[in-house]
């Protein structure tokens, strides 16, 4: 169950890994939006994608590599 593992601290040895990947997306200029970083900021292959989040067959489409 993922909300006990996070509730007992199990999630903590992922910790230095989430940190160092927010700190390479978030120094990368090219990922930047607009208005810098917000949520969600999608990258995909290490670009960062544009398109309506909310929106599942474009998001999968894009993911797979696929146009919409």
């Amino acid at each position: 169950d993922v909300v006990a593992e996070l509730a007992d601290g199990g999630a903590a040895e992922f910790a230095p890994w989430v940190a160092a990947a927010t700190q390479a997306a978030t120094s990368d200029p090219a990922l930047a939006g607009p208005q810098g970083f917000g949520t969600p900021t999608i990258v995909i292959d290490g670009e960062r994608w544009a398109g309506d989040w909310s929106d599942a067959q474009a998001l999968a489409q894009a993911i797979e590599g696929t146009s919409v």
